[in-house]
């Protein structure tokens, strides 16, 4: 179908290098900006990343825990726990600074990741485990996100978005 689509021809502003110029200038405005600096380093930090993520189903035999259980915590639920984890950081997000956002669902992923690591390996604490790390994985992500658009401003937003999001 979307050979019949006809896309709208596109021209290069006469400008293009003053502004690529201007963006790679606000960049480092941001950067060399106190909250800037400050959510780079917390970009680069190790907090709020879970190292597990797509390992669960690798390490599903140390917990006995079978195919059908794989494909559905780490699939169907997952999915769903994460939505939650979303709903629940952008609400918390909307309402509160986000660098205590941010840290607090760090400390939150930190507290299940520890937990999981102390907890006996049986196919119950797998399965909550799993879902609860979910959880705080997709609540550690938004308030990321959060934490970045709230300091990129409007101008070239994208281009700064994505820079932190490859940090």
């Amino acid at each position: 179908g979307l050979f019949f689509l006809r896309e709208p021809e596109r021209q290069l502003a006469v400008d293009t290098f003053s502004r690529i110029d201007g963006v790679f200038r606000e960049l480092w405005k941001l950067i060399t900006s106190r909250e800037g600096a400050l959510v780079a380093v917390l970009s680069l930090s190790p907090i709020g990343v879970s190292g597990a993520e797509n390992l669960w189903s690798a390490m599903a035999s140390e917990w006995r825990v079978g195919a059908n259980t794989i494909v559905w915590v780490t699939g169907f639920a997952a999915v769903a726990v994460a939505s939650i984890g979303c709903v629940i950081a952008g609400k918390w997000a909307d309402s509160s600074d986000r660098r205590i956002v941010y840290l607090g669902t760090a400390s939150l992923l930190g507290c299940v990741s520890g937990t999981l690591a102390l907890a006996p390996h049986v196919p119950a604490v797998f399965i909550a485990g799993n879902l609860a790390q979910k959880l705080t994985t997709s609540m550690c992500d938004v308030a990321l996100s959060a934490l970045v658009l709230s300091v990129i401003g409007r101008t070239a937003g994208a281009t700064k978005f994505t820079m932190f999001a490859a940090l």
